[in-house]
Parts: structure tokens; C-alpha cells; sequence
């Protein structure tokens, strides 16, 4: 499930990396917030979604967990959007960010 999030999330930004950019930047484009902040509700969402039918794991706030898992991916793929984007450093970045979403997950599922 982390790896599919994370490919998913790595894949559409890096699809259209200055489009990308540009929404990480809302007050240079008009009605940007309104853009992120949905596309961000629609993400978490989804993600909630996957962990209230994990099979293999119950996790007991998952909109919380969601929540954390979202923004965890986003800063670092920000960053690397900011900086460049090559294929070396997205190959390292899917593992960096599918190794975080795992160990929070299995940590999570334990409380």
C-alpha cells in the first residue's frame, strides 16, 4: 500500500513538474489555494480510505494517520521539485518516502 501511495504521489507530480511547482506556490496563481486545499482534501481522503480497508492492519484514527502520511511525502517532494528534478534522485526519493510510510504505518498499527 506505501509503495503504491507514494509511486502514485511521485508519479503525478513529477508527470507535469513545473505545473507542480507552480501549486506549491498558490499566491502566484490565481485561486491556487483553492486548488491545493482541494486536491489535498482529495488525497487524504483516499488515503483514509485505503487504511480503513487495509487486510493486513487496523489502524484506529485513520484520517489522523492520513493526514501525516500525506504531508510527509509532500515536503520532501517539494523540496526535490525545487531543486531539480532527475531520475536518480526520484528513484532514491520512492524508496526514502515508501521506507517512512512503512515504519509509520507498522508503528501505528501497534498503538
Amino acid at each position: 500500500m506505501c509503495e503504491t501511495i507514494v509511486n502514485a504521489f511521485i508519479d503525478a507530480k513529477t508527470e507535469h513538474a513545473d505545473l507542480s511547482r507552480a501549486l506549491y506556490l498558490p499566491a502566484a496563481v490565481a485561486g491556487g489555494a483553492a486548488i491545493v486545499k482541494t486536491q489535498s482534501d482529495r488525497v487524504g481522503n483516499a488515503v483514509a480510505a485505503m487504511l480503513e480497508t487495509a487486510s493486513d492492519a487496523s489502524f484506529e484514527q485513520p484520517k489522523l494517520l492520513s493526514l501525516v502520511l500525506v504531508t510527509a511525502v509532500v515536503g520532501p517532494m517539494q523540496a526535490v521539485l525545487e531543486m531539480g528534478v532527475s531520475p536518480e534522485l526520484i528513484s532514491r526519493l520512492r524508496q526514502q518516502l515508501t521506507a517512512l510510510c512503512v515504519g509509520y504505518l507498522i508503528e501505528a498499527a501497534r498503538h
